[in-house]
């Protein structure tokens, strides 16, 4: 009796191990991404370059920034349809309202652009140096009240400069600019 057991466990049992822990495995995975909507909850990471720097000794590193929760569902648990559902439903509407609401608050046509008397940057990042998350330069926002203030100001400028040059014409300065 034992022998029969074990000659089944030498012979056969690994190829059925190798069969079934191929039918245990999920037939699809769903990964969905939601943003994190504060910039301070983001998670700053630290990747290691292999190549050294000039120096040698000390190897080169730079900061990067994981910006969205990762949710991962598959097909391997009961029920995991309504799981996928859920998720999907979940990240959709909240990077949804996240977009929307950077666009109405933060963006180039937002209420902060209109109603806004100094620039802002409307997003952040992650300085590669540092680790610490910063404004993002290229995403300064002249509001419409500066853009408007600037162009009266060059009128202005451009005014001046016209009325201080010398009269070589046959029409004066003053029924020009009238």
């Amino acid at each position: 009796m034992f022998t029969r057991d074990f000659a089944f466990r030498k012979t056969l049992m690994e190829p059925m191990r190798t069969k079934l822990t191929k039918i245990l495995e999920p037939a699809a995975t769903f990964v969905r991404h939601r943003h994190i909507w504060n910039p301070k909850n983001w998670h700053v990471k630290k990747q290691v370059v292999p190549q050294l720097e000039k120096d040698g000794n000390r190897p080169h590193f730079y900061y990067y920034a994981i910006k969205y929760n990762t949710f991962t569902s598959t097909t391997w648990y009961p029920f995991w349809r309504i799981l996928n559902f859920f998720y999907f439903t979940i990240t959709n509407w909240s990077n949804g309202v996240f977009y929307f609401g950077w666009w109405v608050t933060q963006g180039p046509l937002s209420l902060r652009a209109l109603l806004s008397r100094h620039p802002y940057y409307a997003s952040k990042r992650v300085d590669s140096q540092t680790g610490k998350i910063v404004d993002d330069p290229d995403s300064k926002i002249k509001p419409l009240i500066v853009g408007l203030a600037d162009l009266w100001k060059s009128i202005r400028e451009s005014r001046n400069r016209f009325e201080r040059e010398p009269e070589t014409g046959t029409i004066n300065h003053h029924m020009h600019t009238h």
